[in-house]
């Protein structure tokens, strides 16, 4: 896949057995209102998809993901742009970087959830959901590698 062709990025941001869900504001006129969702959003200019994704956590959490904290990276079809391709990453967040997240001006609030409790909840975007599920599944038992400490 070229990496010139995708449209959006979303992440998982994991630490231990959490991971951080966003609820998403409450407008009739936005994709999925009042949903949880992940970080994320529209590629800016000729960023590359890592770009992206710090851009969109920096705006929405006001902490910096490190690239080396990036341990998945998959392309799928865009959930809201047919035809496009959408980038689904996952990355380690430490404590200390929870600790320090001031939540931005998009969405409701955030929250740090147990995987299983994100996967069963029906107030999850579904494909966000699945996407999430398919890192599990093909990381096993190494979900969190280094951020399970």
């Amino acid at each position: 896949m070229n990496e010139s062709t995708f449209q959006g990025v979303k992440v998982a941001l994991i630490n231990k057995d959490k991971v951080l869900t966003i609820l998403r504001d409450n407008k009739p006129n936005i994709p999925y209102p009042n949903m949880w969702d992940l970080a994320g959003g529209g590629r800016e200019n000729e960023e590359s998809p890592y770009e992206t994704m710090r851009r969109e956590v920096r705006e929405e959490l006001n902490i910096d993901i490190p690239e080396s904290n990036v341990v998945w990276v998959k392309y799928y079809d865009s959930i809201t742009k047919p035809g496009k391709k959408s980038v689904f990453m996952v990355a380690g967040i430490s404590d200390s970087q929870i600790e320090s997240i001031k939540f931005g001006e998009e969405g409701q609030g955030y929250k740090m959830v147990s995987f299983r409790d994100f996967l069963d909840d029906k107030n999850v975007i579904e494909q966000i959901r699945n996407r999430f599920e398919d890192y599990l599944n093909e990381n096993q038992n190494r979900a969190c590698f280094n951020f399970c400490k």
